[in-house]
């Protein structure tokens, strides 16, 4: 059968405000008919150094493999809120809060991994939307 439209964009909360030293993944999602996910990476505190690299995860339902399909080309190294647009045909311009924006369905499980690219500390929370 054929999945239910949702009815309305969803939030999602993947990561609460935390200080952190090392690569840190979300609990696999399960998208039941959203097509795309905004993310809201906010970082209140950072080192400066090293940098923190998010990547969304597709997971394969029989291996239970992942594989990343898509991460950001620069670490975030500075405070802010950095928002990722996942969203097929997206043609979202890039501007603002708006870092990056990929032209890609969501996958029905799925994941966020932020990779520390060393031991500094960064205080960060992961949340957003899944889109209709």
């Amino acid at each position: 059968t054929m999945p239910q439209i949702p009815p309305d964009n969803l939030p999602v909360n993947l990561l609460a405000s935390a200080s952190r030293t090392a690569t840190v993944s979300t609990p696999v999602q399960t998208n039941q008919a959203h097509r795309g996910v905004m993310l809201i990476l906010d970082v209140t505190v950072a080192s400066g150094t090293g940098g923190l690299i998010p990547q969304i995860r597709f997971h394969d339902p029989i291996t239970a493999g992942t594989k990343i399909v898509w991460n950001i080309p620069m670490p975030v190294k500075a405070t802010g809120t950095y928002v990722h647009i996942h969203y097929p045909g997206s043609n979202f311009a890039q501007s603002g809060a708006v870092q990056y924006v990929v032209s890609m369905p969501l996958s029905q499980l799925w994941s966020v991994t932020v990779t520390h690219g060393d031991g500094s500390p960064y205080t960060y929370s992961l949340s957003g939307y899944l889109l209709v």
